[in-house]
């Protein structure tokens, strides 16, 4: 994983991305101190191709970062510590964005699929929860006040422009997707207020999907 540490000040959450697309400048807005952040440095061998990945982030054009770069493992906790202090020093006092009391309201269909994201990331190792996407297909109204959720996770194709899946992947998601289908559902139910009938199924992203069209 990649991201960009923002030492400026406080500020409102930002959403979830990486640092392509607009460049880091337009994820975090106008601050004024950043560094990039390596994490699963604990999976990486050997350990000089971390070198090469923190030098071409770093020369990609979109951000010049303030400070050298961290390396860190969230599951080892090394790195992490040296993290902290860095944006413990950072930190400075500052107003804050948002007025306290403001709560910002998703659409449903957007907290569904968020719930989902995040136990297909409990459920999944490793690179795995990253390569799947999402494609929602229906919400249906119950007459019981309840609501039905169609939601279906495509796999990368086995080439990377298109086709179908690898197998074992596909025998992976398989195995899983019960799973995340129940701990998601339930806590959609929680979330929602009212009951939630998930169904969750699998397919393949098209040549589309995976120039990111």
């Amino acid at each position: 994983d990649a991201a960009a540490a923002d030492g400026g000040g406080r500020g409102g959450r930002g959403g979830r991305g990486g640092i392509g697309g607009g460049g880091v400048r337009g994820v975090l807005g106008p601050r004024t101190q950043t560094a990039l952040v390596l994490n699963k440095v604990d999976l990486v061998r050997p350990k000089t191709k971390l070198l090469r990945v923190s030098e071409a982030l770093s020369s990609t054009g979109l951000h010049s970062f303030d400070w050298p770069g961290f390396m860190l493992s969230a599951q080892t906790g090394d790195g992490v510590r040296d993290l902290r202090r860095w944006l413990l020093t950072m930190a400075r006092p500052g107003p804050w964005r948002v007025s306290a009391g403001v709560s910002h309201v998703q659409p449903p269909l957007v907290i569904a699929s968020e719930v989902i994201r995040s136990h297909i990331f409990r459920c999944f190792r490793k690179e795995l929860p990253y390569t799947l996407m999402q494609q929602n297909l229906g919400w249906t109204e119950m007459r019981n006040g309840g609501v039905r959720i169609d939601q279906q996770l495509l796999l990368p194709p086995k080439n990377g422009i298109g086709g179908p899946a690898k197998a074992s992947t596909r025998a992976i998601v398989e195995q899983r997707l019960p799973m995340v289908g129940k701990g998601a559902g339930i806590e959609l139910s929680e979330v929602l207020g009212r009951p939630v009938s998930l169904v969750l199924s699998i397919g393949t992203q098209g040549p589309a999907d995976t120039m990111g069209l």
